[in-house]
């Protein structure tokens, strides 16, 4: 499989190897520089004497997601634990091995595309550099096949999830206001912040109704798997006097 242009996310994997909660966006990639590809598996060979073989066994390989990012930013460096985290510009780089397992998932640009999602990876991180390209990473994720027991789960994306709605429209009275989160895309679900921070899947996720006494600004989003994230809804309510 091969990928013109798509988006990639990752997260550390969870209890069980499943699939992480929260994913990260890794950057900018490189326009047809994703591919699955499978590697080979062990072969096994029994010979008799003089060299004849007389039995081989293939063992399964696996599969490597493999990309390339362009100008990777610090944060993302920081995520993965090569770097640590920025201050006033400056970043110090510790090593180039990433440890621990992720969770990955590539999403394709066009609706209708497959994309895939892997929960048990081990990543790679080399850094490059050309004239034509400036900085980039190449990355590479070998797929593990752990307790979940498949390698990974092709999705087809289904275009990008409807914007929350807010109810009720204004404050008009009372000194306390609760305030619903709703999303037309079914399944869905809602992540927000009170404090005018852009939301994210590590932002409150809502479960039930948002009670207010103070003037607020709430911003949304919703995320369903295979679909790409709804734009951010944003409702300023204002306590009345």
């Amino acid at each position: 499989m091969a990928w013109s242009e798509c988006d990639i996310k990752i997260g550390k994997t969870g209890s069980s190897d499943t699939m992480s909660a929260s994913l990260t966006s890794i950057g900018t990639i490189k326009d047809k520089s994703s591919t699955l590809e499978t590697s080979d598996g062990d072969a096994l060979e029994a010979k008799k004497t003089g060299g004849k073989t007389v039995a081989k066994e293939t063992q399964e390989g696996g599969f490597v997601l493999k990309t390339r990012v362009i100008e990777p930013t610090a944060e993302f460096e920081a995520l993965i634990g090569v770097a640590e985290a920025e201050v006033s510009g400056e970043a110090n780089v510790k090593t180039h091995i990433v440890d621990g397992d992720w969770s990955v998932m590539l999403t394709p640009k066009n609706v209708g595309a497959r994309g895939i999602k892997a929960p048990l990876t081990h990543m790679t991180y080399k850094p490059g550099w050309s004239e034509e390209e400036g900085n980039f990473a190449d990355i590479e994720f070998e797929i593990l096949h752990g307790a979940q027991d498949y390698w990974y789960t092709k999705f087809k994306k289904q275009g990008a999830v409807a914007t929350p709605a807010f109810s009720p429209a204004s404050w008009d009275e009372g000194s306390t206001l609760s305030v619903t989160l709703t999303c037309a895309t079914q399944g869905a679900t809602i992540y927000y912040t009170q404090d005018g921070s852009e939301p994210t899947t590590a932002s409150t996720q809502y479960s039930s109704a948002i009670s207010l006494s103070a003037t607020k600004t709430i911003k949304a989003i919703a995320v369903k798997s295979g679909m790409s994230n709804s734009a951010v809804a944003t409702k300023t309510y204002t306590k009345p006097a």
